[in-house]
Parts: C-alpha cells; sequence; structure tokens
C-alpha cells in the first residue's frame, strides 16, 4: 500500500540511502554520486527540518509496503513577489516506477500547493528524459521552453526543457 508523508527527521536515513541509489541507477538527476556520497544524515535531517518550518516549503515521501519508493519536494519562492510560484523536484526508485508512486506524489504536491496559495508550479527535465516528461505532461504541465547546453558532465551537453502549470487562472488579491 502507497503512503505519503512529509519528510521527517528520522527519515534521513532512509532517505540518505534511497537517493543514493536513485542517483547511481540514472543520469536524470541534478547530482552525481561523486558528489552526494559526502552527505550524512545529519544533513538530511536538517534539510528535512528547514522544510517543515517554511509554510512555502514541502518535502513530501512516498512509501510503498515500508520501503521508501519515492519523493517530491516544492520550494516557493523566498520574495513576496514569488512567494507562491513553487520549483518542483521529484524522483521515483526504478523498482517502483509505473505504478502510480509519481502521479500520487504529483497530485499531493498541487493539492498542499493550492491550499498553500500558490498560483504556480515549475520544474526543468533533461530533454533525454521522454518519460518524465510525459509524467509532467499528463500531470497537466506545460513545455515553456528550452535552456540549450543547460547542464555538461562527462565531455557531454544536454539541453533541460522548462515545464509549468499555472494553478490559479484569475490574479491574486494584493
Amino acid at each position: 500500500m502507497l503512503a505519503l508523508h512529509p519528510a521527517r527527521v528520522e527519515d534521513a536515513e532512509a532517505y540518505l540511502a534511497f537517493f543514493a541509489g536513485l542517483i547511481a541507477t540514472a543520469d536524470t538527476m541534478l547530482p552525481t554520486p561523486q558528489e552526494y556520497q559526502s552527505r550524512t544524515a545529519a544533513e538530511i535531517a536538517s534539510t528535512f527540518s528547514r522544510f517543515a518550518e517554511q509554510d512555502n516549503q514541502l518535502f513530501l515521501l512516498a512509501w510503498q509496503d515500508g520501503q521508501l519508493a519515492g519523493f517530491i519536494t516544492v520550494t516557493g519562492g523566498m520574495a513576496r513577489k514569488n512567494r507562491g510560484c513553487g520549483h518542483i523536484v521529484a524522483g521515483v526508485d526504478p523498482a517502483f516506477r509505473r505504478q502510480g508512486v509519481a502521479r500520487a506524489l504529483f497530485a499531493a504536491a498541487e493539492d498542499w500547493a493550492r491550499e498553500a496559495g500558490f498560483w504556480r508550479l515549475e520544474l526543468t527535465v533533461m530533454a533525454h528524459n521522454e518519460a518524465a516528461r510525459q509524467l509532467y505532461l499528463a500531470a497537466g504541465f506545460t513545455v515553456e521552453g528550452c535552456k540549450r547546453a543547460a547542464l555538461c558532465w562527462d565531455d557531454r551537453v544536454v539541453d533541460e526543457f522548462l515545464m509549468g502549470k499555472v494553478l490559479l487562472q484569475a490574479p491574486l488579491p494584493t
């Protein structure tokens, strides 16, 4: 059974191992395994605490039958003008893909964002990550542009697509 909950300090060890495994198996996450290997559970716990302290940030974990299956973060802007524009980062363990985990995470994040007064969600996706782009399109995001040569590693340059989803059609009161 799939269970979602905000990241808690006691989840840090599990997340540390989960994310290390995730980036070791895919080139579609921004950090490399070498960059991540020095992270500690204490640092992850501190990150979880910082997210929990902010009313425009969410760090949500998905658990499938007691195993950490995925995560999604929404980070709102720090200024008044972009506070309700949330940047998303997400990942799902390959063993749990195509089982509804990502869809559940995106739906929960959007529900939370609407309730928190967000008017927009956005993310970037590497151009070669067709499966993720299709997921985001199915979740209602649209491709808004291409960041040419946005990333470079192993002598390879990669484009990124900027995708967004407007949550509110009417202007917010000031």
